[in-house]
């Protein structure tokens, strides 16, 4: 990444207290990311001011230019590139003991044993 003259140049572990912090819904984002899904991302909102973040799309944004994010352009969206890093996101994720993450899985568990049993009414409450 080319920056401009006097920039600052922050890498993926300044990131994180905004990511622990769920700065703008961040933290759903990356959960959702670590699913396998992609989320929506405005990528024209960025600056390149590398310091002040004003919003998640600022921050999703960042980590497609640091390469941890890939960006689909068709469909304006961001996801996880491959298993990874999607390996950083999970130890990154794991230090701070999310909850809704663990729960999330949890779920996502349930409802493929239920699946693969065809008890669809489980299936179905969740």
């Amino acid at each position: 990444m080319k920056l401009s003259a006097g920039m600052t140049v922050i890498s993926f572990p300044a990131i994180l207290p905004l990511i622990s912090m769920n700065f703008d819904g961040l933290r759903e984002s990356i959960i959702e990311m670590l699913s396998g899904a992609a989320v929506e991302v405005e990528v024209t909102s960025f600056q390149n001011d590398l310091v002040s973040f004003k919003n998640k799309d600022d921050i999703l944004t960042y980590l497609i230019h640091l390469g941890y994010l890939a960006y689909n352009q068709k469909k304006r969206t961001a996801f996880i590139p491959n298993e990874e890093i999607r390996q950083e996101f999970i130890i990154a994720t794991g230090r701070k003991q999310w909850n809704e993450l663990i729960e999330f899985q949890r779920e996502s568990e349930e409802i493929l044993e239920a699946t693969l049993d065809l008890d669809g009414e489980t299936v179905k409450c969740k």
